[in-house]
């Protein structure tokens, strides 16, 4: 009966995610040309290639991290430091995640929500280290200076920091 249940969860689980609008179409179409191959939506965190991780009911594809910490202006493209409300700082650098490129046969990275970074936590990720703070892509409502982190081992306490602090990245793709 157990076992019934959990494949019940997991196959609505992946249609979820087959079935996500925001999901880019498999092969693509002739208006958008040619996308990448995305692995399937994984039932359980797992190890794709180059080190990424791949996160189930998000379908999300996560990254190594990176191999220096940085501030939240060269974390983010400048899509998301209009959105985060970069003010003075902003400038044209396309920021870490999208520079990242192709990696595990995966492109179009981007920097994770609060929210992504938060139910990662909450899955208990197999990604090392968890203790260390991640930028998150939000910014904060109250203060436009500062951005939101989160550790993934304590995704519940909430972390807020001047922007031009340092920070660690991992990077996130939509499957």
């Amino acid at each position: 009966m157990i076992r019934k249940l959990i494949l019940l969860a997991l196959s609505s689980t992946l249609a979820a995610c087959e079935n996500d609008p925001d999901r880019p179409p498999p092969g693509g179409d002739s208006d958008t040309g040619p996308t990448r191959e995305l692995p399937a939506c994984p039932g359980s965190w797992s190890e794709h290639d180059d080190g990424v991780w791949l996160q189930p009911s998000a379908c999300l594809a996560w990254s190594p991290r990176a191999d220096a910490t940085m501030d939240w202006y060269a974390a983010v493209s400048p899509d998301e430091a209009v959105a985060g409300g970069c003010g003075q700082h902003c400038d044209d650098d396309p920021g870490y995640c999208a520079e990242l490129g192709p990696l595990g046969g995966i492109a179009d990275w981007r920097l994770p929500s609060r929210r992504e970074l938060e139910d990662a936590g909450e899955s208990m990720p197999p990604l090392e280290p968890v203790e260390e703070a991640l930028w998150s892509r939000d910014s904060s409502t109250a203060v436009e200076s500062m951005a939101h982190q989160v550790k993934l081992a304590t995704p519940e306490l909430e972390l807020i920091l001047g922007k031009d602090q340092i920070g660690w990245v991992r990077c996130v793709a939509d499957l």
